[in-house]
């Protein structure tokens, strides 16, 4: 919770139920858990841009479409969720390597 009294960002990305997990999990800390009064926590799914995931993956490729966001939207500080039920997704993987 260090980083999210810090100001930084919460990250999360998955496929298929995983990414169900991933935009669950990212709204309850934005949206308060069971207390609705505290200040939300800076919580993005990195699932539910449906635009930019389709078109980056169907111009550059699949494997990207989290790390891609990561580079643009994140910054030293911030925290990455990544939920892989398999442990082999690659695209959650680069997600990993990018946010280290």
């Amino acid at each position: 919770m260090t980083s999210a009294t810090n100001n930084n960002k919460i990250f999360w990305c998955g496929n298929g139920g995983s990414a169900a997990d991933a935009q669950h999990m990212s709204a309850e800390l934005m949206g308060g858990l069971r207390s609705h009064n505290r200040p939300a926590i800076a919580s993005i799914a990195l699932t539910t841009d449906s635009s930019f995931l389709t078109a980056w993956a169907n111009d550059t490729n699949y494997e990207s479409i989290f790390s891609r966001q990561i580079e643009g939207l994140g910054k030293s500080g911030d925290v990455l969720i990544a939920i892989s039920t398999s442990g082999n997704s690659s695209n959650v993987i680069n997600a990993i390597r990018t946010a280290i």
